[in-house]
Parts: C-alpha cells; structure tokens; sequence
C-alpha cells in the first residue's frame, strides 16, 4: 500500500512537469512586440546610409517564398560594401532550415541593386532582410 502511493505521488510530480506552460520563465520578456519588428533590418550605422523600395513577394501554393527588395546606395560619391541575408519563417516564427548565409554586395552610387532570396522550403510564410556593412 505504501509503494503504491509513492508511485502514485511520483507520477503526479513527473506529469506536472510536462505541463508548464511556455509563458512561465525566468528571463526578461522583449518590450518590443514580435509584429513590431521590421521586415527589412539595417544595422551597424548602415541605415542613414541605404534606403530601399517596396519588397516584392511571391508566396504561391506549394512553392517556396521568394522576395525581391531594391536597395539603393544613399551616399553622395562613393561605392559601398554590404552584407545581407534573408532569413524565412514558418507560421509560427520558427526559422525555416537551412536558413540563409550572408552573402557580399556592392551598392554602386546612384544605382539601385535587387537584392533576391527564396526559402528552400514550401514551409515558410514570413520574412525578414537583414543588412550590415561588409566585413
């Protein structure tokens, strides 16, 4: 009688664990909510030095998401060197594998570049562009 109701206890603790919900952790939450985030993020003092055009999206049935955005060099003389990548979503923000690698640009003077990346997945369905300066 006595083990079983240590057995009975135990499996009442152990199955409680299993239940915790996502909202109880100890960490700080994000005062920025998820849908305020931008799309399109310039980082690394780069943004007062690009602007870029509307985002072209193709998000067809059981093909994978494909963006197009126009970035232009926004500085009066010279050449410069950015690095980007496209990251894409599920449903659930969960990040799409194998998520893209930052690949290497040159943003001309006075010229608009398009910048292009496609999910290799038909799971994605958001997304974000990410920018810095060349490293």
């Amino acid at each position: 009688m006595k083990a079983l109701l240590t057995i009975a206890i135990a499996a009442v603790v152990i199955s409680s664990f299993g239940c915790r919900q996502a909202s109880n952790f100890a960490g700080r939450r994000d005062p920025i909510v998820e849908e305020d985030y931008p799309q399109i993020a310039v980082v690394e003092g780069l943004h007062r030095k690009v602007v870029f055009s509307r985002p072209a999206v193709t998000d067809a049935p059981n093909q994978p998401m494909s963006v197009v955005v126009g970035v232009s060099n926004n500085t009066r003389s010279k050449n410069m060197h950015i690095q980007y990548k496209f990251e894409f979503y599920d449903q659930n923000k969960v990040p799409v594998e194998p998520m893209m690698q930052w690949k290497y640009q040159l943003l001309p003077h006075a010229a608009e570049v398009k910048l292009i990346g496609a999910a290799l997945d038909t799971k994605a369905r958001d997304w974000r562009l990410v920018m810095r300066p060349a490293r």
